[in-house]
């Protein structure tokens, strides 16, 4: 598909995801069916044998109403391979994903004992990330097929609440380290264990040639594409930091605090504590993709666990950006990549230029002037009406006031690629740290921005600027304000 077509449910998965990054979630709110799944985790998630964590489906009771749906799945296997195919690249990419599933024990062929009992079947199929250093084909489950009864697994599962910190307060509290230190989890979703009990609901056909036998296999650990498969990761990483936290304080309180999904963004004040960090780290979950602006950090670190970039993506789950922010571990830098798919050629609509603003990926708002442009933008958009009054539609081309607009703010997006912002904001002997809020507003949009004003022991000062609002509310402000202060110690926790 090309970079410039989108689908109505691709486009409103992206608009919910760029409005989300300006949410302010400090407080935990859990929902009766947030709460039930929490109390599921803790009633039913143990260590096996090995240590690995074993967790149970949540599920709903709408669960009795899931019925079969193999032949739906076998139907989608077979164009799957007819897919496979025409694309032997693919195809040996996908094989090789499959193989390694299999050689770890994470999906085995159902038993002679299972053949014929019913079980829910997950249609699958492959994502292509060429940009990724690991992992170019990612196998992903569809928990979301529907059975006969047009009930999916995914409509029986409670989705959990979500429990790490937003990534704008991640990153942010990165900033406020001299020595950066970030890694990511190695198969996060596959390091988590299912329980026997709930393997029949994600079972899946497979063959490695059509010449072979089309075999049932299990999937036996938490699967990607499952609507509680994040809740369960990212809780189990929460239980791992409270169940060794005597044994590893420095890791559990990071565990806990500074991890985005499998992402670990964050810091230490020396570089024998930024050391300590990391082998601590290494107790728990495996970590590779290590990475830090102190080359010493990293001793003893193979280099097949090394961040191969020379940038990091802070957004790795996007295939298509616009604009997205990296850290160069080299300079300990902040930028800004940008990739503007081109025009030329194709017509300009609604459902277009709504799909290229959200994929404006700025969580410190550092390019705030820059994105409320195409926030305010949008305010024509939905006001234009066609030649009979109605709402203008999806795919017909805009007037040519609005067309060259975008055009000209589109052209000039490259030139953000040359902007470097330095990612630590204090000094490194600091003794008093100061936040600085400031707050204005125009007839078009109003935003807020907050610097850092640090002191070392010889009074020399430094300013910085951390992170940048636009359309927030002063009561959100607040909050944020109050947030950081807690961060930082500039007042003591609740």
């Amino acid at each position: 598909m090309p970079a410039t077509t989108v689908t109505m449910d691709e486009l409103h998965n992206s608009m919910e995801r760029f409005w989300e990054i300006e949410e302010d979630n400090s407080t935990p709110n859990y929902s009766p069916d947030e709460t039930k799944c929490e109390e599921h985790f803790l009633k039913w998630t143990y260590r096996d044998e090995t240590a690995r964590y074993m967790v149970r489906l949540p599920r709903t009771d709408s669960a009795i109403k899931l019925c079969d749906n193999e032949k739906t799945a076998l139907h989608r296997f077979y164009l799957l391979e007819k897919r496979l195919a025409r694309d032997p690249k693919l195809d040996n990419r996908y094989k090789e994903f499959m193989k390694e599933y299999i050689h770890l024990g994470h999906m085995t062929p159902i038993s002679e004992r299972q053949k014929g009992t019913s079980g829910y079947y997950l249609p699958h199929h492959p994502v292509v990330w060429e940009d990724s250093a690991t992992t170019k084909v990612r196998v992903v489950f569809d928990a979301s097929c529907k059975s006969q009864s047009g009930i999916s697994l995914n409509d029986t599962l409670l989705v959990g609440p979500v429990i790490q910190e937003d990534l704008r307060s991640i990153i942010v509290r990165s900033r406020m380290y001299p020595i950066v230190l970030i890694g990511d989890i190695e198969t996060m979703y596959r390091q988590v264990l299912l329980h026997p009990q709930d393997r029949h609901l994600q079972r899946i056909f497979w063959r490695s040639s059509p010449a072979h036998p089309i075999q049932s296999f299990e999937l036996n650990t938490v699967t990607y594409g499952t609507a509680t498969a994040p809740f369960l990761a990212t809780r189990t990483l929460r239980q791992l930091a409270i169940d060794e936290e005597q044994r590893y304080p420095l890791a559990a309180k990071v565990a806990c605090f500074d991890f985005y999904m499998d992402d670990l963004y964050s810091g230490a004040n020396t570089i024998e504590e930024a050391q300590e960090l990391r082998r601590q780290m290494e107790g728990g979950f495996p970590l590779r993709k290590w990475a830090s602006n102190k080359v010493e950090v990293l001793d003893g670190v193979p280099e097949e666990n090394r961040a191969l970039q020379s940038t990091i993506d802070f957004d790795r789950n996007q295939s298509i950006k616009t604009l997205g922010l990296h850290w160069e571990p080299g300079s300990d830098c902040l930028k800004y990549d940008i990739h503007v798919p081109s025009l030329d050629g194709c017509v300009l609509t609604k459902r277009l230029t709504l799909s290229l603003i959200s994929r404006l990926f700025d969580p410190l708002g550092l390019l705030g002037p820059v994105v409320i442009i195409a926030k305010m933008y949008m305010q024509p958009l939905w006001s234009i009406k066609d030649s009979d009054g109605n709402s203008w539609p999806w795919d017909k081309e805009l007037p040519s006031s609005l067309k060259n607009q975008w055009q000209a703010y589109h052209q000039q997006l490259p030139h953000l690629n040359t902007l470097r912002i330095e990612r630590f904001v204090g000094l490194e002997r600091q003794k008093h740290v100061a936040l600085h809020f400031f707050s204005d507003a125009s007839e078009g949009a109003y935003g807020s921005c907050v610097y850092v004003r640090s002191i070392d022991e010889s009074r020399g000062s430094n300013y910085a600027l951390l992170f940048c609002l636009q359309s927030y509310t002063k009561r959100l402000l607040v909050q944020l304000r109050y947030r950081l202060q807690q961060h930082f110690g500039l007042i003591p926790p609740p």
